[in-house]
């Protein structure tokens, strides 16, 4: 108050936050992960501990290497502290769906029927199973009983989905005509076919249906062949 000064100093130091990174990037970055999947997160270049917000999803609320498994797009935060002074590093991980497929039911097949081609959407997957080659199944290939198709796809996000479907392969008829028959011209013959459910008897190149029973009496008047259909209650079928 009556003039008289003096001059002092303070010091100020300024102290430069923590730079975070959470796995190696720098905050605010953001990892994919695919429905169903998880992603670990590291924190780094700060101090510990480090407490991650928030909770859902997370196998743990601290320590610098957590596992996120999110259902849906969630911001995680991790702050650290150096002093008094605060740095926060953020990392949104973003959950991508996986693809949905669709596969058709499959009918059942016979052992001697034709290979099938395989339907399953979106097309540029991948099938694999017994008889499968490519995008065809061949019932001959994979044999008599019940088969397992799988069906893998991978899309542009690299998320992937499999689905299976059932195919069953039915046992052809064990049937027979029977042996060559000599007959004197003018004489009758009964052929008899065994080993099936269902029969149907034709003249060899012929169109016409001589009998739908097992047997069938014939009288050529020439060296002649028959045929017959043996069927089965698959409705699986063989020729003799």
């Amino acid at each position: 108050s009556q003039g008289c000064t003096i001059f002092d100093t303070v010091k100020v130091s300024v102290t430069a936050a923590p730079t975070l990174a959470i796995n190696g990037g720098a905050s605010g970055a953001s990892l994919a992960i695919c429905s169903g999947s998880s992603v670990t997160l590291r924190a780094s270049n700060g101090t510990t501990p480090y407490i991650w917000s928030p909770a859902t999803g997370l196998s743990s609320t601290t320590g610098d290497s957590v596992v996120a498994s999110p259902t849906v797009p969630t911001t995680y935060t991790v702050p650290s502290i150096t002093g008094s002074c605060v740095s926060t590093a953020t990392v949104t991980v973003v959950v991508n769906p996986r693809p949905t497929l669709t596969f058709p039911a499959l009918s059942a097949l016979c052992a001697n029927s034709p290979a099938v081609t395989l339907g399953a959407t979106p097309s540029g997957g991948t099938y694999s199973g017994t008889g499968v080659s490519g995008i065809v199944f061949n019932p001959a290939i994979a044999g008599v009983g019940s088969h397992t198709i799988t069906y893998s796809f991978t899309d542009a996000n690299g998320c992937s989905n499999t689905i299976n479907r059932t195919i069953t392969v039915n046992p052809l008829p064990s049937g027979t005509a029977g042996s060559d028959l000599t007959i004197c011209a003018g004489q009758s013959t009964v052929l008899s076919a065994s080993g099936g459910s269902n029969y149907q008897w034709t003249a060899l190149n012929g169109n016409t249906v001589l009998s739908t029973s097992a047997s069938v009496v014939v009288s050529p008047t020439s060296t002649s062949r028959y045929v017959v259909r043996i069927a089965n209650s698959q409705g699986c079928a063989i020729f003799d």
